[in-house]
């Protein structure tokens, strides 16, 4: 067994991912601690878990006095508002779909929370994540690679990571599958917790970021027209950011072929509605690139994900000047959808990524 005398701060939200990591990291002798991260205010019966049966503590609580460890409770409900909230806000109100996992992941947990540990005097920074963090010869650096588990694999949303911190970054299940987590958990007597898996938006746990946004801005669900391509009336929608790209359930007009959503036209408030064909393409452009493996030169070849649940293509990029690139795909791909990200690999490297507009 590996015994360092290491000091590890582990981002625990009381979850089985995250608890079992802090396990792992204490069994190979690091000296840790666990925190919680208070980002919003939840419904108070979502506040405390009860896995220990006591309610006025957390799940993350629970685990870090089973495992004997030191726990600490950080807020950070205003920097998890401006940085990730209001730009979610933001994004649908432009017409874009958001990522709010890779934001608060870099500005966030992998941010102001790792700076803390740091002044804290914590080396090491651990989380949950499925992903690997592995000095590559080829790129001569640290590189933040795929987790094994092709089904959990979560590097797609650390694209954003700072290349510079990779070396002082853990992830204990980088290189396990979600069944030997649960295994672990399980044999290591983890408290039974009731908090299920992630949700894709932590802060609209009911999943209607519909009625989150006109919550808050009650005048943007303004109706205005359903067009085809060609410019044609179809219809009348009931607000914009009701509807993403390659939508096909809930447009309303009754046609022999389902119709999909292919723009969203912030400018005259139209959306643009096309038969399934319609909704592939074979390039696109991306802004605010940013790279963990800097590019040796232009063109770069790769493969993409458009998005978190997307298959791999591969593609041809060519750099921009002012952080741009415009990205040539080998087959067309569907919904390809401005506001998500495109993140670039080698292999299961991840080289960079940016934000499709």
């Amino acid at each position: 067994m590996k015994r360092t005398s290491k000091k590890v701060m582990v981002a625990m939200s009381g979850g089985v991912d995250s608890s079992v990591a802090a396990y792992l990291l204490k069994e190979e002798g690091y000296d840790i601690t666990g925190a919680e991260l208070k980002l919003w205010n939840r419904p108070p019966d979502e506040n405390r878990e009860t896995g220990n049966g006591s309610s006025s503590m957390s799940g993350a609580e629970s685990v870090c006095r089973h495992l004997d460890v030191p726990y600490m409770l950080f807020d950070y409900c205003e920097e998890f508002r401006a940085r990730v909230m209001d730009y979610f806000c933001r994004e649908y109100l432009a017409a874009r779909t958001p990522n709010p996992c890779v934001m608060c992941n870099r500005f966030i947990k992998f941010g102001i929370l790792m700076d803390e540990a740091a002044r804290m005097g914590m080396e090491i920074f651990a989380t949950g994540h499925y992903a690997r963090v592995e000095n590559d010869p080829r790129f001569s650096c640290d590189t933040l690679a795929k987790g094994v588990d092709e089904s959990k694999d979560q590097s797609y949303a650390l694209f954003r990571m700072d290349r510079k911190r990779l070396g002082r970054v853990l992830f204990p299940l980088g290189s396990m599958t979600k069944k030997q987590t649960a295994e672990i958990a399980k044999t290591a007597g983890i408290p039974s917790m009731r908090q299920p898996e992630s949700q894709d938006i932590c802060f609209v746990p009911d999943g209607d970021y519909t009625g989150f946004i006109l919550e808050r801005f009650p005048d943007v669900g303004v109706s205005g027209p359903v067009l085809d391509r060609q410019g044609m009336r179809l219809g009348t929608h009931n607000g914009l950011i009701r509807y993403t790209i390659g939508q096909r359930k809930g447009i309303g007009i009754a046609a022999k072929r389902p119709y999909y959503v292919i723009e969203l036209r912030r400018s005259d408030n139209a959306l643009v509605v096309g038969f399934e064909e319609e909704t592939y393409r074979d390039s696109f452009e991306i802004a605010d690139t940013s790279w963990l493996v800097q590019p040796a030169k232009s063109p770069v070849r790769a493969d993409v994900k458009v998005r978190y649940s997307a298959k791999e293509s591969s593609c041809e990029i060519r750099l921009i000047p002012g952080d741009k690139a415009l990205v040539r795909l080998k087959e067309p791909q569907k919904a390809i959808t401005p506001g998500q990200a495109a993140v670039f690999y080698d292999g299961d490297t991840v080289l960079g990524g940016g934000w499709i507009v």
